[in-house]
């Protein structure tokens, strides 16, 4: 394999963990996901919130992650934020790929959490389309940023994910008055979501989230 081939490129894979490089001509990321032998994560974007925010997701979801930037010719958080989201996206999607077909999964996960007094609520379905619809409210339309990212940036966040995972996800921030609490409240939500749609299910052995069957 080339080592500096533009794309995904997939290194090593099995049914507890995927480990993935994702380059451009904006950024490098590396990024490995794993099920099992719980160690501590290591996540580096360069953006502060974000690897908060990741921190959450990995949490929530009780799996190991490892998402670092290799390289970037500048940084700009929309970028990281998508990237970053597009990564995500493509480990969960190919650990599905893995498990579907070996141990059956579910397929889809849906989470309410909270955060002080922020309430999110999170669906997500691995059907092979890529949806993201996404609800704010008042209080992260009136506001730019959230810590040193801005509230644009999340949301390009979230449909990076759907994107990479190849699924349609939706997130509804339904109550908040403090920016960052809404997000870590979501990203709780979405570590959920993954969490129960990559939860082994041997009736659904080589199926997806809906019945078609197929993710093509």
């Amino acid at each position: 394999m080339n080592a500096h081939k533009l794309g995904l490129n997939l290194i090593s894979a099995d049914v507890n963990h995927v480990s993935l490089e994702r380059r451009t001509t904006e950024l490098v990321i590396q990024g490995e996901i794993s099920l099992k032998n719980k160690v501590e994560s290591e996540i580096s974007t360069g953006l502060d919130f974000l690897d908060h925010m990741l921190d959450q997701v990995r949490f929530a979801g009780c799996f190991n992650l490892r998402l670092k930037m290799g390289s970037t010719k500048k940084k700009l958080s929309h970028t990281i934020c998508e990237d970053s989201g597009i990564m995500l996206g493509n480990l969960v999607l190919n650990l599905f790929k893995q498990r579907k077909d070996k141990v059956g999964v579910n397929g889809y996960g849906f989470s309410v959490r909270v955060m002080d007094e922020s309430r999110s609520r999170v669906c997500l379905s691995v059907e092979g389309r890529s949806n993201s619809f996404i609800e704010l409210p008042k209080c992260l339309e009136d506001a730019d940023h959230v810590e040193d990212v801005l509230n644009r940036d999340m949301v390009a966040f979230f449909e990076g994910f759907a994107q990479g995972c190849r699924a349609t996800v939706h997130v509804q921030i339904e109550r908040a008055s403090d920016p960052h609490h809404a997000w870590e409240a979501a990203c709780r939500a979405l570590g959920d979501c993954i969490r129960e749609t990559l939860r082994e299910n041997s009736w659904k052995i080589g199926q997806i989230g809906g019945i078609k069957g197929t993710l093509d």
